[in-house]
């Protein structure tokens, strides 16, 4: 069995986008709290993933390289052992922030840099701070990839900065926007054509039997509660990880919107 374990961090970012999933958590000012923690998912992992050849985390909740979330991250990562990590950032935190993954470099297997063009093309100091840590993260050897969400009236722009960023042998991706109103309302999918969907990369796309947040992996999407669901769209519980409770027989079948349980 191959997992991918989605693990919340701190809900806390210095960009709000105004299309995040987490808008409404953002906006309300109060303190960006979790209840679960490292040693909950430690102990949920010895007792229900004991039979797992790999498991991917994704570290994901707010900007990953603010100063909680860095504190986060790394507890995290001394707390545990045989996880691979993915995380993702907005590009335009300190460079010492991002350095602190220099001491896990092995167990990083994806760092990606969403360049977010609605909040910070316009501005100057974002853009030269998010072109600084991509290629010194690159050149630290970690493996970093830029992705863009696809906006259609920035169609020419995003695929410039598709050839600019491969050019520089950095890997670029294009993800589908699912909408404005935490992520569901799909405005801008009705608006493209079959070239714009070939741009799309091939990981942001679903099927609609057996769907999977990585292919080939089983997800656990854990929510800051500890509650665990397999499908941010479905939000039906399948497990506790404070509780360590865990039903593992369910399949995402998008096409009904719900789970099949085996």
């Amino acid at each position: 069995m191959k997992y991918y374990v989605s693990f919340p961090i701190f809900f806390d970012c210095d960009l709000r986008c105004y299309y995040c999933f987490s808008a409404d958590s953002m906006n309300t000012n109060m303190p960006p709290v979790r209840q679960v923690t490292a040693t909950h998912y430690c102990n949920f992992r010895d007792k229900f993933l004991s039979d797992a050849e790999e498991i991917v985390v994704e570290l994901n909740g707010g900007e990953t390289f603010l100063p909680v979330n860095v504190a986060a991250v790394t507890n995290f990562m001394r707390r545990t052992g045989p996880e691979l990590i993915e995380l993702q950032t907005n590009g335009i935190q300190s460079e010492d922030a991002y350095k602190t993954l220099l001491a896990f470099r092995g167990r990083i297997l994806r760092l990606g840099f969403t360049y977010h063009r609605k909040m910070i093309h316009s501005i100057p100091t974002y853009r030269r701070a998010y072109e600084r840590n991509v290629l010194m993260m690159r050149d630290l050897g970690f493996p970093v990839y830029v992705k863009e969400l696809f906006f259609t009236d920035e169609r020419e722009a995003i695929l410039d900065n598709k050839a600019r960023w491969e050019s520089l042998g950095v890997e670029f991706k294009v993800q589908d926007f699912k909408g404005s109103f935490l992520g569901l309302s799909g405005e801008e999918v009705v608006r493209y054509t079959a070239e714009d969907f070939k741009l799309i990369s091939r990981e942001y796309l679903r099927d609609d039997h057996d769907c999977r947040c990585k292919d080939g992996y089983k997800q656990l999407i854990v929510m800051r509660g500890g509650t665990i669901i397999a499908c941010y769209l479905i939000q039906e519980s399948v497990g506790d990880m404070i509780k360590c409770e865990y039903k593992p027989n369910y399949c995402v079948f998008m096409s009904e919107k719900r789970l099949i349980w085996t």
